[in-house]
């Protein structure tokens, strides 16, 4: 136990965790008599993410912050429509999903666009389906090493973006590395 105590503080000194805490198998002695084990359970608190960002939430003692990809998760699920339409054309090097909601009143267009410039991207709509209004929401925090922090949980977020209706054409805008929906109704 002691090397494993100074090995925790020698992290802490050097920046890897803030602080820890050592506990034993408390949950297990409700249903078992107490032994001796030889393991060390440890709850450790880890400076901001960084390189380790792969979790969808990110906590300690003070507050939350979302990881990008919870952001965009919940953006996606916010926006569910079960029916998939198909997809043609030149979708600029960008990503798109089309889907419609199960009335049929709704259409939602995922996109993401992985490159490092802007980019414009048109679609024609067809069939019977003639919205009057569009409203668009992107995640664009300008660098694929942008992360939400305690500091600052919000530095990648979705926003309101711009989209534009001519007829059964949609139109809309997305930034370098990207993803927005847009949903037509």
């Amino acid at each position: 136990m002691e090397h494993v105590a100074k090995l925790l503080n020698d992290m802490v000194e050097t920046g890897v965790l803030t602080n820890y805490a050592v506990f034993g198998a408390v949950a297990q002695m409700r249903y078992t008599e107490a032994v001796t084990t030889l393991d060390a359970d440890v709850l450790v608190a880890v400076p901001e993410p960084g390189a380790w960002d792969n979790a969808f939430i990110n906590f300690d003692h003070t507050g939350w912050f979302p990881a990008p990809n919870y952001v965009v998760m919940k953006l996606w699920w916010d926006n569910f429509a079960p029916k998939f339409l198909p997809v043609t054309g030149d979708a600029q090097g960008c990503n798109l999903v089309a889907t419609r909601s199960e009335d049929g009143g709704t259409l939602v267009i995922k996109a993401v666009n992985p490159k490092d410039q802007a980019t414009t991207v048109e679609v024609d709509l067809k069939g019977g389906f003639a919205p009057k209004t569009a409203a668009m929401q992107v995640v664009a925090p300008g660098s694929l090493r942008a992360r939400n922090t305690l500091a600052e949980p919000a530095a990648v977020r979705p926003e309101a973006g711009a989209a534009q209706l001519n007829g059964k054409r949609a139109r809309f805008q997305l930034p370098a590395y990207s993803t927005a929906v847009v949903k037509l109704n």
